[in-house]
């Protein structure tokens, strides 16, 4: 369904950031922006305590409006899809930033946005399955998502040592998960649709009896 491939290809862009951060942006800080280990070590942690706010917030939004009867597209698919969105377009900006002040809220918005979508599409996906395949549909969504974080480290390195210089390289790096963010973003909010999609879906739930 469009709910399950929109929510699977953001969730990879997710991650693919997610995954971007963990193993270079540490490296980013020190040689890009001239951070010491001590206020690395201390800026690294940022991300993670905007991630678990940032997911918290959007799910408590997101069933207060469906509580008060908005559709689950308004719900878990814009608002889900406002979030990489915010991202993307943090990551795009960051590496144009100048002053430390405006790069560390770029940055940690870029690094840690995107995640608070995650409770949204995994609920639209659950919300579209029976409850026999909800375990399967979740599970082979995430499998597929989460190959990003194999090859986002992989194909950073490679650019970067492709690039003339670090500075291009991490540019390049970060535009290309900006990009992949913004564009998860534009396709869960064209195609994640539970209130759609579950009805196709619900008349596998009746199984006939042998009279019938």
């Amino acid at each position: 369904t469009g709910t399950w491939l929109g929510a699977t290809l953001s969730t990879f862009a997710v991650m693919w950031t997610l995954a971007l951060g963990f193993a270079w942006l540490p490296l980013y800080l020190e040689e890009q922006a001239g951070f010491s280990d001590a206020e690395v070590g201390a800026i690294v942690g940022l991300p993670a305590l905007s991630m678990a706010v940032l997911v918290l917030t959007a799910g408590a939004v997101a069933h207060r409006l469906l509580r008060r009867g908005v559709t689950a597209r308004v719900a878990q698919g814009l608002l889900g899809a406002l979030l990489p969105l915010l991202a993307g377009l943090c990551l795009l900006l960051a590496t144009r930033a100048g002053p430390a002040a405006l790069l560390l809220p770029l940055l940690v918005l870029a690094f840690s946005a995107g995640n608070g979508q995650t409770p949204l599409t995994n609920a639209a996906i659950a919300d579209i399955c029976p409850p026999a395949r909800r375990s399967a549909a979740l599970g082979l969504s995430y499998a597929l998502a989460a190959l990003s974080s194999l090859l986002a480290p992989y194909v950073t390195g490679r650019i970067i040592d492709a690039a003339p210089n670090e500075t291009v390289g991490y540019g390049r790096t970060f535009d290309l998960a900006a990009c992949l963010l913004i564009g998860g973003a534009l396709l869960a909010a064209l195609l994640i649709r539970p209130d759609r999609d579950a009805r196709p879906l619900r008349p596998t739930l009746t199984r006939t009896s042998p009279e019938e």
